[in-house]
């Protein structure tokens, strides 16, 4: 019933990207239910380390708050999306998976997670994060399941629990306390010496993450397989993963389309841009630093885990609309967050970028008319590096070019394209919330011909119990127009 339920849940208002998005709402603190649930929790966990009053036992409890702490604060950051479509899409998959293996404990708790990088986090308490960045490059159910299956299995595995154990033993024990002392010492191979050490603990230096990351592919397939979804979802995933550092949007942005206006035409020299060595060398990231290592290796050994259970033939995957729909709103999930924590270059940039696939959608429209009118504030008060980037080798030419052009604008250029990019939207537009904000804050511009009390009435009548109404009021004029 659960999926049924929210199968309708999710087209009813997922499928309406062609008009507008209503992003997810952004938890200012944790919920007092959710935050003494995860206290217990790590009292729960503390309480299994036994009464010991040994320096070791003392400094791993204490590593057990820390990470309590750190997890709420993820929360009081907004890191974390409690309530929306995306957070209850996951929690059916992980009810799914723990329901095909019930020699599970049912301890995990996921939500989606407030951050573009494509990855997913296993917080060592049973809390996972699922980022919007890999949410937004899944296609299909089962590539999700598979995510989930990993994280589950570092999770039931202990690895973030044990490695604290190791940090502990390796902070008190005399005799690893010597060793690593020698080490360091050492006036020739100090970096061999101290890994010589770890790896007689069963801990690397550098290769302790790709370890539990194979052991949590191997577990997590074990759990994955016991359900019903495409088990060759897991190698499309990996094949995602391989290509997870190049960006999704590769296209260069026409700004022509976008900023050319009766009353304040396009300049072409705006446009101008030319590849330099300085500002494209080689974008090749080494694969130590890339956000999913040794990718191939992991599609081997899932290949090679597949190939012992009888599953030699690569089975396609069905299309899979609602994973799609789950994945667009998840990429719009990001201009939100961007614009959130202030980082407005990013989400005019990837407004920009989605605006080439959904036109007419109000809230992409309205965000970049918003993100204009924050960059020029910032602009003002020289403070613009702290909201844009500037541009750099190692970025995509296409976003190399947006930063390009920004950053030949002068401040009043940034203001007339904010008003001007606004004013001449659809009037359909202008019947939507989010769309008259954006319009009140560009009435405050330099150049605007707009009443920003008028629209701020009109706001108030439209919309009296409004998401901006407390802002709104609070300023009984705007004071960016001077």
């Amino acid at each position: 019933m659960i999926g049924i339920i929210l199968y309708f849940h999710l087209t009813g208002v997922l499928a309406q990207f062609d008009t507008n998005f209503i992003p997810s709402p952004i938890q200012d603190t944790i919920p007092t239910e959710l935050y003494r649930k995860l206290k217990a929790k790590s009292e729960l966990d503390k309480s299994r380390l036994g009464n010991s009053k040994s320096q070791e036992n003392t400094f791993l409890k204490s590593l057990y708050d820390k990470r309590f702490e750190s997890i709420v604060q993820n929360f009081n950051d907004d890191n974390f999306i409690v309530h929306s479509a995306l957070t209850e899409y996951l929690t059916n998959i992980l009810n799914t998976i723990y329901a095909a293996n019930p020699q599970l404990p049912r301890e995990a708790s996921i939500y989606a997670f407030r951050s573009a990088s494509p990855n997913a986090l296993s917080f060592g308490d049973g809390t996972i994060g699922f980022t919007l960045g890999l949410l937004a490059r899944m296609e299909n159910e089962a590539e999700i399941a598979f995510v989930i299956c990993h994280e589950l299995a570092h999770y039931h595995s202990k690895h973030a629990d044990n490695q604290m154990a190791q940090l502990a033993k390796m902070n008190y024990d005399k005799e690893i306390k010597k060793k690593i002392d020698a080490a360091r010492k050492s006036e020739y191979g100090q970096y061999g010496k101290l890994n010589d050490v770890f790896l007689s603990l069963g801990f690397s230096i550098s290769h302790h993450s790709r370890l539990h990351e194979n052991e949590a592919d191997s577990l997590g397939m074990i759990y994955f397989t016991k359900t019903n979804y495409n088990p060759w979802g897991a190698i499309r995933l990996m094949e995602i993963l391989d290509s997870a550092d190049i960006s999704q949007y590769q296209q260069n942005i026409d700004f022509a389309k976008y900023f050319n206006f009766k009353k304040f035409p396009f300049k072409p020299t705006w446009a101008e841009y030319s590849k330099s060595t300085m500002w494209h060398a080689s974008t090749k990231v080494n694969d130590s630093l890339r956000t999913h290592p040794d990718c191939q290796n992991r599609i081997i050994a899932l290949q090679r885990q597949l190939s012992r259970l009888g599953m030699t033939e690569r089975q396609a995957l069905s299309k899979d609309t609602k994973a799609e729909q789950i994945a667009t709103a998840a990429a719009l999930d990001i201009v939100e967050t961007l614009y959130h924590f202030k980082q407005y270059g990013k989400a005019l940039f990837r407004s920009l970028a989605l605006l080439e696939h959904y036109p007419n959608n109000i809230y992409l429209n309205a965000l970049v008319g918003r993100c204009l009118d924050q960059l020029f504030i910032y602009q003002r008060n020289h403070e613009l590096s702290k909201v844009l980037d500037l541009p750099a080798p190692h970025y995509t030419e296409n976003y190399d070019r947006f930063l390009t052009f920004i950053h030949k604008l002068r401040l009043i250029e940034i203001g007339s394209l904010a008003y001007y990019y606004t004013i001449t939207r659809d009037d359909l537009f202008f019947q939507d919330e989010e769309f008259i904000y954006t319009l009140w804050l560009c009435s405050s511009l330099p150049m605007s011909e707009i009443d920003p009390d008028k629209v701020k009435e009109d706001y108030l009548a439209l919309f009296p119990n409004g998401k901006h109404r407390r802002e709104i009021k609070s300023e009984p004029t705007k004071t960016t127009k001077k």
